[in-house]
């Protein structure tokens, strides 16, 4: 019960984000993309939001070179190919984003789908993003 749950979502889709603040569902503009295509929702489900309102403590936000760098730091280190969209809590921790990931702190991240393409993951390795 005492477990923080904090939201990660791409800067320009932080509908999320926006809807928490505001306490009622907002939309982004689907006008942009981003490196996390699987995260380009133009706004938080109908049934999702009040979930989300009652668990999460926080959502933060991170852009496409934070992204980029965790997955880097995912193949490189942990050698995991890991999708865009599901870096972006590594993202989050990589960036100091996440204020309850203070020193010490005990952080539990998730780090999913492999859903990422093969020419895309090859530029993002090779520092093109």
């Amino acid at each position: 019960p005492k477990t923080r749950i904090v939201g990660v979502e791409p800067e320009l889709y932080d509908d999320a984000r926006r809807s928490l603040v505001s306490g009622r569902r907002e939309t982004a503009a689907p006008t942009v993309r981003t490196l996390c295509d699987s995260l380009e929702t133009p706004s938080t489900g109908e049934l999702t939001f009040p979930i989300l309102r009652e668990r999460l403590s926080a959502i933060v936000t991170v852009n496409d070179s934070e992204v980029a760098e965790a997955l880097r730091l995912a193949f490189s280190t942990l050698k995991l190919v890991v999708e865009p969209g599901g870096a972006v809590g590594l993202a989050a921790l990589m960036a100091g984003n996440l204020p309850e990931a203070a020193p010490g702190a005990c952080v539990g991240l998730v780090l999913s789908g492999g859903n990422v393409d093969p020419d895309l993951f090859a530029r993002v390795l090779r520092g093109e993003f």
